[in-house]
């Protein structure tokens, strides 16, 4: 048995034959071929016409009406048991092709062994945005980028000078109140005999430091933190610390932390150790004479010493309260 093959398309004799209609066959043997002979006759696949073949044979072709064979006409075979007419030359041209895409792949993957796949595509994402770069406006938006980020570093390093600044000042500030205090309570202490060692704590507790136009001093106040004020020939006036002092000193308490001698004797009712060294008698405590103590000698001392007055005063209350 032969194939019959051509423009591409191929088919077996038997292929043809088992295909053809009985009245076909009968058509090919009787006029293809010399009598008291048996054979088949070779039916090409693909033909410029019909009109050269046998009567019987030319209902077997259909003319092809799409591709580079359009007109020519095309053995019509029915496909059995995975039998068919194929175009050969399509199949491998299509062969071919993918064969040469396939080798171009190949290739073109040699140049891309031991890279990791997620960084060549980062890779090309920034290559992508390099090129859409405008040099012109992006030098600038890199210099004003830059610009920035010094800007931020050096107000950065700044904000950091003046915070470690402003602890130090509030260290040195906290310190210089201290001995502002500290000094000038143990100035009033010492002034009036007393012992810095125990009355620092109490005295200075009711101190505290004021800033008026620059310049800094202390503030008595009471124990609620507010100033505290007394009245000195009339007048009410702000506490000074020698007041603060003095009132301790009368007290029957505190009193103890001075160096003080407490006269009685010879009408007097008690008496206080002032600085000079001699003994004043109290006229706020009562007498025989009177128990409101001595008026006239309460006003003299209110105006000539208004802290030695509050100090008597103070002793007079503690006394009555005793």
């Amino acid at each position: 048995m032969s194939d019959a093959h051509a423009g591409g398309w191929s088919l077996s004799s038997e292929q043809v034959t088992e295909a053809m209609p009985p009245a076909a066959r009968r058509s090919l043997v009787t006029e293809a071929m010399p009598q008291n002979q048996v054979t088949y006759f070779m039916l090409k696949a693909v033909v410029e016409s019909v009109d050269e073949l046998p009567e019987g044979l030319k209902d077997l072709y259909k003319q092809i009406e799409n591709g580079e064979n359009k007109g020519k006409f095309l053995l019509n075979v029915e496909p059995v048991e995975g039998y068919s007419l194929d175009n050969l030359d399509n199949l491998k041209n299509a062969l071919g092709t993918t064969k040469g895409e396939l080798e171009s792949a190949k290739s073109a993957l040699e140049g891309f062994k031991g890279l990791d796949a997620k960084s060549v595509r980062d890779g090309l994402k920034e290559l992508e945005r390099l090129r859409k770069i405008d040099p012109e406006s992006e030098a600038g938006k890199l210099a004003e980028e830059r610009a920035a980020a010094q800007v931020g570093e050096v107000t950065k390093r700044f904000e950091l000078d003046i915070a470690a600044r402003d602890s130090r000042n509030a260290l040195l500030e906290k310190e210089l109140t201290r001995q502002l205090v500290e000094n000038t309570a143990k100035a009033a202490i010492t002034a009036q005999k007393g012992v810095p060692e125990l009355l620092l704590q109490v005295v200075t507790s009711r101190m505290k430091v004021v800033e008026t136009d620059g310049q800094f001093s202390v503030q008595v106040v009471d124990n609620k933190g507010v100033q505290d004020w007394v009245v000195k020939e009339g007048t009410t006036v702000p506490t000074t610390v020698d007041d603060l002092v003095a009132k301790l000193k009368a007290n029957p308490i505190y009193g103890r932390a001075f160096d003080a001698e407490v006269k009685s004797g010879g009408g007097a009712t008690g008496g206080v150790k002032v600085p000079g060294g001699s003994s004043k008698i109290n006229p706020w405590m009562p007498t025989k004479a009177s128990p409101y103590g001595n008026i006239t000698e309460q006003m003299k001392m209110m105006r000539e010493e208004p802290a030695l007055a509050a100090a008597f005063q103070e002793q007079a209350k503690a006394a009555r309260g005793a």
